[in-house]
């Protein structure tokens, strides 16, 4: 019956311990692509009463366009890179900033910090999708920045022990 139902894949999970178990479970969902975005409902046979993207309107929502291609998540990883002060270039899928991360030459905790800031960017996309889909209250748009900061440091300070100040963490992330 496992078979049938579970995913199956050859990437092995990765869980960090500095992020919330739903994190890693949504980041465990999001690297199989097996999140309900409306391209792979439609592919599953799912009847839905349009595919395009319920954030810009402008494309297919798959994975990839909610979380690098959108104009909403564009405009949120250029925050991050203009934040983190780092040249970071524009990914366009999961194995590009993994590739990225892997390659860059950064302290265990620097690239923690990094790590989930990113998770939490894709989180608070996938809520904000959400409550555009359902018409729901989470947040507006322009308020995502500042909840992408506010829960990493929150995470990274509790779960990870890996920042202590708040007024550091907004100044120099890094």
């Amino acid at each position: 019956m496992d078979r049938v139902i579970l995913p199956t894949s050859s990437i092995p999970t990765s869980w960090f311990k500095f992020i919330l178990r739903k994190l890693n479970i949504f980041l465990w969902r999001f690297r199989l692509d097996s999140l309900p975005v409306r391209g792979n409902l439609s592919a599953k046979g799912t009847e839905i009463h349009s595919i395009v993207c319920p954030v810009c309107n402008n494309e297919v929502e798959s994975r990839d366009h909610l979380f690098f291609e959108c104009d909403l998540a564009r405009d949120l990883w250029h925050k991050l890179r203009v934040w983190f002060n780092v040249a970071m270039p524009s990914f366009v899928s999961w194995d590009t900033f993994i590739s990225w991360i892997e390659g860059v030459r950064l302290s265990t905790t620097n690239t923690y910090r990094i790590i989930a800031s990113v998770i939490t960017l894709l989180w608070v996309i996938w809520r904000f999708r959400n409550d555009v889909v359902f018409d729901e209250s989470f947040c507006n748009r322009s308020s995502l920045f500042d909840l992408i900061r506010l829960f990493s440091f929150r995470w990274l300070k509790h779960r990870g022990h890996l920042v202590s100040n708040w007024n550091s963490w907004l100044a120099m992330p890094l």
